[in-house]
């Protein structure tokens, strides 16, 4: 875990929830790992790229996540909060990034508290007994995790989304195993298959209501990040209330 935190570290602005659910767990040994092996890739890069390097690649993220349309960095296609704002009060507005802060720290808190909730923070949940044994959803919550880390990050182009894979593949399994339920699980099939639709059915909007530059960012973004929200929220609620904290899923609680 610790040397695969090195992948997720090739996207920098997506590694900070990661690392505080991972510390929420005291899985404190794979952090040493991680910290030890950047640490280690850190000193062996300074050959090359100088001992400074590290300092001009920190200034060059907090120089990005401020940066506006420059073409290759346009917050308005960003499927993320950040975008979201952009494209309900556009760029030059005051209410961009107060919006993008608070449902920013609103979305950490609630995936601290579906954590608790669920009695997956480490030291925080009860300790499992017969009726209730260990929590067997944890696979749920990195799923949250995943699409939650998109849509607080400052930056994240179009293709970025591909990371969406990974939890698309978890609520997959959910899905099509009818483990949570018929009514749950055909909801996710549901908003799987809306995630693959937005984008040619808002570029047919798109094209249809065409403007006069012809780039109506909103049609785009603001259903996709909507969608991830829900997807969020979803499994907020199956995880941290269906579920009761974590414990045994209704529909099987009689078998134990």
């Amino acid at each position: 875990a610790g040397a695969a935190l090195l992948l997720v570290a090739l996207k920098p602005q997506i590694l900070p929830l990661v690392l505080l659910v991972m510390l929420l767990q005291k899985e404190f040994k794979a952090l040493a790992i991680f910290g030890g092996l950047m640490l280690a890739l850190s000193v062996l890069a300074m050959i090359f790229l100088g001992p400074g390097w590290p300092l001009q690649y920190l200034s060059l993220l907090i120089g990005v996540a401020s940066w506006g349309d420059t073409a290759a960095i346009d917050p308005a296609i960003m499927h993320n909060w950040r975008g979201f704002a952009t494209n309900l009060f556009g760029s030059e507005s005051a209410l961009v990034t107060p919006l993008y802060l608070f449902l920013t720290v609103a979305s950490i808190g609630i995936v601290v508290w579906a954590l608790w909730r669920a009695g997956l923070v480490s030291g925080w949940a009860k300790q499992p007994t017969e009726l209730y044994p260990r929590p067997q959803n944890r696979d749920l919550l990195w799923a949250l995790v995943g699409i939650v880390a998109l849509l607080i990050s400052p930056h994240l182009n179009p293709h970025d989304l591909t990371l969406l894979i990974f939890p698309a593949w978890i609520l997959g399994t959910y899905a099509a195993s009818g483990a949570a339920g018929r009514t749950l699980s055909r909801a996710w099939v549901v908003i799987l298959w809306a995630g693959y639709a937005i984008l040619p059915l808002s570029f047919a909007v798109q094209g249809l209501g065409n403007s006069s530059n012809g780039d109506n960012t909103s049609i785009v973004v603001v259903p996709s990040v909507l969608l991830m929200a829900g997807a969020a929220a979803l499994l907020v609620w199956q995880l941290a209330l269906r579920w009761d904290g974590g414990r045994v899923p209704a529909p099987y609680a009689e078998s134990v």
